[in-house]
């Protein structure tokens, strides 16, 4: 989008658990941040990530026909992350280790663990 301003869209929801008494609006709190900005007003994006699925998360359903792209692997296959090498990108990002990012002025750096 060519000239558009970043916008940042708040939205609400209202969750009730039973057995529980909600809260009034007034005591709800507040998480929404302030976007962390450089000294030319571009978003610094400097911290550190981890983007591993929890083990809550609900794995994708699969579409008709993926079945038969799914990587099986021999039995003396170890895994894409058994020689310890970095993993790059996008694989990294999921994968239980923290990347970071590190914004300068004109570069940006990504470490991986």
């Amino acid at each position: 989008m060519h000239g558009a301003k970043d916008t940042l869209v708040a939205k609400s929801i209202t969750v009730t658990v039973a057995g529980t008494v909600p809260l009034p609006a007034e005591t709800a709190v507040e998480t929404q941040k302030e976007i962390p900005r450089m000294a030319d007003g571009k978003p610094d994006l400097s911290g550190v990530y981890n983007m591993a699925p929890r083990a809550t998360d609900v794995p994708p359903e699969l579409k008709p026909g993926s079945r038969e792209y799914k990587v099986v692997r021999g039995p003396k296959d170890a895994g894409l992350y058994s020689d310890c090498m970095p993993s790059g990108v996008p694989q990294t990002y999921f994968v239980p280790y923290q990347w970071q990012i590190v914004q300068g002025r004109d570069k940006v750096v990504i470490l991986h663990e």
